[in-house]
């Protein structure tokens, strides 16, 4: 921590009950990393008052707008939450404007933040969810012009009392010590998930969720953050939660790979797995740096049967979980060994069908196949924008989006958009027919995928085909988006 920062006074957290749930998770000595609550976005939006233990329907907002605002993040990939200044829970004034925070970009490792004085808070119904999720913040600021960028990065500490007693015990005066010494850049919030880790905090823009929080790391994490950093101190597994974007095993490799070296910088370091990994599964995730090192790491959740803690004050004591991370050995299974993927992904089932693809002969070696029909699933939007919808095709084509027609034409996202729904989009039946079907890893989260596609496409030749090309970025977890497509037609052969 610089000299420069100001000086603290020492961490008051309260012991609490000896049966409160972070005062028993005190004792445990696993790492808190992959605990954070997932989001690909974060909504903050200031209500003064007391909160209920579901706030959003539950506080002096009107609970038809709080339910509104909620549901639209919860089912676009982000996270609500309602915001005071410190030591206001008693405040009565509602007449005044709200202050707002949009935080966005961490899917392409460039996150920003917004914010916004608003009169009417209804005014958030207004954004372009799906655009947000994406990380499209020009689409933001359109949708909501109030809405500019934010200098500084700000900190969220949970103190909602009705949903957990320990948020409120510890975090509020953590919060205080904080903005004492960082005024402007602390808020109370609502429900950030970990209440056994009292108390618990988010830092926007990049969401990296923190536990078992004290001032100083509070105040390096501010001073890291505004430099676009993650502070030292938080990569102490006993306070890194982890980084919300990403599944809970990516999470906690990221973050064991990060306390392992000490690297700081946001972008450096990602993890991924070519395949989904649902809640508590075992499973083989790569680590990659930018200076090319890499870690292949075995990530599997510990239970412990005889040590029970309750994770909420109003629960009962369950077997403690963490999650433990180790370089793999030859008797772990890597990504080759892994099961194929299911032979539908539920989002896909009332989307075009692909017919089953051989992969070509000349795939590259270690490219990762099972990524063909997830893909190949997606490029059926692509081409069959005669029969979908604008819906279903805006949240796959990334803000810069352009393509290569087979006819020549360059398409920009909003052409691309304005052709769903014409019967000229393309001709034939409900099915892709492609053949030698492949997919290259080009980097961390990004596949260049390619393929040829039998029939008449956009080829002036009825008989020929179209060679296609797609630069797919995203994982299983946090959901793809296309980069670039291009389509080249080839006349049929004349022998």
């Amino acid at each position: 921590m610089s000299s420069a920062q100001p000086a603290v006074t020492p961490s008051r957290r309260p012991a609490g009950r000896p049966d409160a749930c972070s005062v028993q998770w005190d004792e445990v000595t696993g790492p808190a990393w992959g605990t954070a609550a997932g989001a690909l976005f974060w909504v903050a939006v200031e209500q003064p008052g007391p909160w209920g233990s579901h706030a959003f329907q539950a506080s002096r907002m009107d609970p038809g707008l709080g339910r509104a605002l909620h549901q639209q993040c919860a089912s676009s990939g982000g996270r609500a939450l309602l915001i005071r200044n410190v030591g206001s829970q008693r405040e009565t004034q509602t007449a005044r404007p709200r202050r707002v925070y949009i935080a966005g970009g961490m899917p392409h490792w460039q996150p920003w933040l917004l914010s916004a004085e608003l009169a009417d808070v209804s005014d958030l119904l207004r954004l372009p969810w799906q655009r947000l999720r994406y990380g499209d913040q020009r689409a933001v600021m359109e949708a909501v012009p109030a809405l500019a960028p934010h200098p500084d990065p700000i900190l969220l500490v949970c103190t909602n009392a009705k949903r957990d007693a320990c948020c409120a015990v510890r975090g509020r005066p953590l919060a205080a010590d904080a903005a004492a010494a960082m005024p402007g850049q602390v808020w109370e919030c609502t429900h950030t998930g970990g209440h056994r880790f009292a108390p618990t905090a988010v830092v926007l823009p990049h969401g990296q969720t923190l536990g078992r929080l004290t001032p100083e790391v509070a105040i390096e994490a501010l001073h890291a953050a505004a430099q676009g950093r993650l502070a030292e101190s938080a990569l102490d597994p006993r306070y890194n939660r982890g980084l919300p974007h990403v599944m809970p095993q990516l999470q906690a490799a990221e973050a064991w790979v990060r306390h392992q070296i000490g690297e700081t910088s946001i972008g450096c370091v990602r993890a991924h797995t070519t395949r989904s990994l649902v809640k508590g599964q075992s499973g083989v995730v790569e680590v990659e740096h930018r200076d090319g090192r890499h870690w292949l790491l075995h990530v599997r959740q510990v239970d412990e049967p005889d040590n029970l803690r309750r994770n909420s004050c109003s629960t009962a004591a369950v077997p403690v979980h963490t999650w433990a991370v180790e370089p793999v050995t030859p008797d772990v299974p890597v990504l080759g060994a892994w099961p194929a993927w299911p032979d539908a992904d539920p989002v896909e089932l009332d989307r075009p069908r692909v017919a089953a693809p051989a992969p070509s002969d000349d795939a590259p070696a270690g490219a990762p196949r099972e990524l063909l029909p997830l893909l190949l699933a997606r490029e059926a939007l692509l081409h069959r924008r005669d029969s979908g919808s604008r819906a279903d095709l805006e949240p796959l084509l990334a803000p810069d989006y352009w393509e290569w027609a087979a006819v020549g034409e360059r398409r920009d996202r909003s052409a691309v958009l304005d052709t769903v729904g014409t019967p000229a989009a393309r001709a034939g039946d409900g099915t892709l027919d492609a053949a030698d079907a492949a997919v290259r890893r080009l980097g961390p989260d990004t596949y260049h995928l390619t393929y040829t596609l039998r029939g008449p496409g956009e080829s002036a030749d009825p008989s020929g085909a179209t060679r296609c090309s797609t630069i797919w970025r995203g994982s299983p977890a946090s959901g793809w988006y296309a980069l670039f497509h291009q389509r080249t037609a080839v006349a049929a052969d004349p022998g």
